[in-house]
């Protein structure tokens, strides 16, 4: 980690977007779409896969959508900085279809549901698809199963290590401010088993500190130099549940997005506080000794 810092910033989000998934079905032009949210693993799965189709044009929300009833489906979620329009993709079409039909059937679905169902599948299957080669990227994510911590004192910011399409799915913020790779999303308090309450800054802060992490004695001032063993993090909080991190001379990544070294100017982050992290404050600066972190 260049130089000797690591930040990472903690959301906690309380509007629908925060760890939810929200899918509109594209399918009527006068009455409201149907709706509804991924949460949990099911969630993690689909934005896997997601991220693939995030880097391709052609699954935008920007693209133009024609025609008369079923079409696809509109994504939106706070890991993604943009919606995702998903169509010509059979299986991700699939999988968000299922979730949908299960939902219909706990609420009793009315005689005209079964004969929809049949007349999306079948569009579905009969559309050129074009989201084999995202699903296989995905397949080969699953080599780098075992946990990877680095060492304990500042490295090089090497930003393509964190990048490679394997890990930057299944790995967030907290991953890479701890320099730990498990695979998992991982969150201050669930290594330590300190998980359930509202992850406010004070909460964040104590999680992270019983996951192992060291408190400054001057927490709310930027570190300068380097640590005696490990390197430097930085917690910051929002009023949403979204993880975000920064690293090196400083350097980010948000969620399951790419590392950056950029603020939310554009601009590169000396000092973590100081720079435009829009409205994320503050909890403190930590110490942060991979070997040493009960991480998950």
């Amino acid at each position: 980690m260049n130089s000797s810092v690591i930040l990472c910033i903690i959301a906690v989000l309380t509007v629908v977007m925060s760890q939810k998934t929200l899918v509109v079905m594209d399918i009527y032009s006068g009455m409201p779409n149907p709706r509804w949210h991924l949460e949990g693993e099911e969630r993690e799965s689909f934005l896997k896969i997601a991220f693939y189709m995030y880097k391709d044009d052609q699954y935008s929300c920007m693209q133009s959508s024609h025609g008369l009833g079923y079409k696809g489906f509109r994504v939106f979620d706070s890991e993604l900085t943009q919606c995702l329009y998903v169509q010509n993709a059979q299986e991700v079409e699939l999988f968000l279809l299922k979730k949908y039909d299960s939902l219909m059937a706990e609420n009793n679905h009315d005689s005209a549901h079964a004969p929809l169902m049949y007349h999306i599948k079948d569009i579905i299957a009969n559309r050129k698809n074009h989201v084999e080669p995202f699903l296989a990227n995905q397949s080969n994510s699953n080599e780098l199963k075992n946990e990877l911590r680095g060492p304990d004192n500042v490295t090089a910011y090497t930003p393509d290590k964190w990048n490679d399409e394997r890990v930057i799915t299944q790995n967030n913020c907290y991953n890479y401010a701890t320099d730990v790779m498990t695979w998992s999303l991982a969150h201050p308090g669930r290594g330590s088993g300190q998980m359930g309450a509202p992850l406010d800054c004070d909460t964040a802060w104590h999680h992270s500190i019983a996951d192992g992490l060291q408190p400054l004695d001057d927490k709310l001032t930027c570190p300068k130099g380097q640590p005696e063993l490990g390197h430097y993090t930085a917690l910051f909080v929002i009023n949403s549940r979204d993880f975000h991190d920064l690293e090196g001379t400083w350097s980010h990544k948000r969620g399951m997005m790419p590392v950056t070294d950029l603020d939310n100017s554009k601009k590169k982050i000396e000092c973590p506080h100081l720079s435009d992290t829009g409205l994320y404050k503050l909890c403190g600066y930590l110490i942060a000794v991979p070997s040493k972190l009960k991480i998950t």
